[in-house]
Order: structure tokens, then sequence, then C-alpha cells
């Protein structure tokens, strides 16, 4: 079975089991440019993504609909050494919040460094781990 991480632009990952919780077929982007996020965060349900940023800087993102960050990680076996992050459309205007415990992260990832150029979105930087 293929994980999460090796699949392409919008691809699927097969069933994982995370505590009582049982998810199959959760889509999401691995390494998306700074276009692909903010066109895939306009078409979510809720105009809301989730995100990872792994140590190595790779991004991983899916609707916020479809998973929370511990059942991603935990069905990945990512461990704990990621950022997480959210994006929202709030008001016609780009929202962007991250775990403060991490958050060197953020500077590994190219997309996001554009994203932060480009769009200047409201950037939270909390103070817990989500």
């Amino acid at each position: 079975m293929k994980t999460f991480k090796e699949h392409i632009t919008e691809a699927k990952f097969g069933s994982i089991v995370t505590g009582t919780r049982k998810m199959t077929e959760i889509r999401g982007l691995n390494s998306p440019s700074a276009s692909n996020l903010l066109q895939y965060l306009k078409n979510s349900r809720s105009k809301s993504i989730r995100w990872l940023i792994l140590k190595d800087g790779k991004m991983l993102v899916w609707d916020a609909n479809d998973a929370l960050h511990d059942w991603i990680q935990t069905g990945e076996s990512l461990g704990l050494d990621v950022l997480r992050g959210e994006m929202n459309i709030v008001d016609g205007k780009l929202v962007v919040k991250h775990s403060k415990k991490r958050g060197e992260y953020v500077n590994k990832n190219r997309t996001l460094m554009d994203i932060k150029k480009q769009e200047k979105p409201k950037w939270h930087t909390t103070g817990s781990s989500f």
C-alpha cells in the first residue's frame, strides 16, 4: 500500500486505522506549488485546509473536513517532528495559522514562503501544537 507521501497531487491513500476512527480515501496534495495550494483551498468544501511540514521541508495538504492532523500523522507514522498548520479563507481574506513549536519549518518550505510574500495573508502563530 502506498502512503500519502508517495502519491502525487489529488491522489488517494488507502485506509488507515487511528484509534477508533477508520478513514478511507483521503485526497490531498504532496508538496504543491503556491498556486496549486491556493486553488485547492478555494475548491475545498469549507474554504479550509490543514497541512503538515516535515522536517525536510516537504508539505502534505488535505481538506480540513476530511481529517485531523493526528489522523494523518498516525496513519503515515510521521511521529511528532512536524509543523502543523491550517489555512482558511475568512471574509475573502487568507488566514494562515501554524504551531509555534516548529515554526522554523515554515522557512524550509518554499510554498509557504511564496504565499507569505505574494498573498500577504493574516499570519498567526499559535502557542499550541493544534
